[in-house]
This record gives C-alpha cells, structure tokens and sequence, in this order.
C-alpha cells in the first residue's frame, strides 16, 4: 500500500473513530490538534510530517478531512464518517431543513446485494449490521449512482441504491445533515430510518428497479 494511503486510512481511524482512546482531544465540531494527531503512535510508525498531512488533505479524492487555523494552533477533523460520542452533529455537520431551497432532490444510500435482505426487513440502520458504533450515521448521496459529481457517500462499487424520501422523513421528524464535501447523514430516529421512507431500490447497474414503495 502506498505511503500516502496509509497515512489516510491512519488518519480516517484517528478522526473518525479512536482520537479518545489514544488520548487525543477532540471537539464538538471534530477537531483535533494536528501536533497531537502526528503524535500518534500510528502516524510516528510512518514518520508522518505535517507536510505530508497537508499534501494528503489536499489530494483526498473524496474530501474527506478539513484542515483549520485557530488562534494560531493548526488543526484538522474528518468531515464526517464519525463514531465518536463527543463529535456533535450540530456542531460538525449542517442540519438540513424542510423550508431550504438547496435541500437536496435526490437522498440514496448505496449499499450491497448482500445487506439487502435484512434492509428489506429492518430499513437503514447506522453503521449497517455493525450498529451506531461503528458509524453514527446513515450515509447518503444526493447524486444519482455513476453521476460524476458523487465524490463521498455511496461506494464507488456499491451494487443496490435505495432511494429515500427526504421530506416525507424529514416531516416526521427524522434530521438529517449534511457534510463540507457534500454527504447527506442521518442519525435516523430511534437508530432506524424505516421503510415507509423508502422511494425505491434499484441496481445500480441495469438501473432495474428492484422495490417500488410508491404503489
């Protein structure tokens, strides 16, 4: 694997996942010192300069961290993927709302043949079959699968897209977010976003519409 990959996936784990357990401080919003994130025994293995964080923020091909000045102290977070209790979705993410003319037409979860028997069965649930510690999040594109524009929140080998009514949850009460490079989140309600919100299933392939939930 190269360098510069490790040092990604490195980075991705700290942000979104281990920053408490290594004794890293991180805030509502995400951020972290960057001195005590190189400091980590993960990245000192790899000799990690904060050139080579930079380089990597810069080249992310799905944005996936934020680099940010404050009073003079470098710091940087993911911006979004979090399983960390004391990022708070307010403070990380921005809350998408029913009267927004931006709010996205388009909310689909890309996801795999194989979940797509206990999806039909239980709907969306953070972090899959791995739950809300895993991830904190449903995660969401508002671009169709293929389209160029979709740089984050649907895998780019996903195999089923499962299209959501994002004002129908919305209006009852569901919140969704969404992050700096353009994913939608949703905590769900009750860790669930069930399958009354559902649009359709697809193939992402044949574009072959596996559940109609509009009849």
């Amino acid at each position: 694997m190269p360098r510069h990959v490790q040092i990604s996936k490195t980075l991705t784990q700290i942000l979104r996942h281990k920053a408490p357990d290594l004794g890293i401080s991180i805030d509502r919003a995400g951020f972290c010192k960057t001195e005590d994130v190189l400091a980590a025994p993960w990245l000192q293995e790899l000799n990690c300069t904060l050139v080579d964080v930079e380089k990597v923020v810069k080249d992310s091909d799905k944005q996936r961290f934020e680099v940010q000045v404050f009073e003079d102290v470098h710091h940087i977070r993911a911006v979004q993927g979090h399983s960390i209790e004391a990022v708070d979705d307010e403070a990380s993410l921005q809350r998408l709302l029913e009267d927004d003319p931006e709010l996205p037409e388009l909310c689909i979860h890309g996801t795999y043949s194989r979940y797509l028997p206990l999806i039909m069965k239980t709907g969306l649930k953070p972090g899959g079959a791995e739950g809300a510690c895993f991830r904190k999040h449903v995660h969401f594109s508002p671009f169709e699968p293929g389209d160029k524009k979709v740089i984050s929140g649907m895998r780019y080998d996903a195999d089923i897209a499962v299209w959501v009514d994002i004002r129908k949850a919305m209006k009852a009460g569901i919140p969704f977010y969404i992050s700096p490079n353009k994913v939608i989140l949703s905590p769900g309600k009750d860790e669930l976003i069930p399958l009354e919100f559902f649009q359709k299933v697809t193939e992402v392939k044949t574009r072959k519409i596996l559940h109609d939930f509009s009849e």
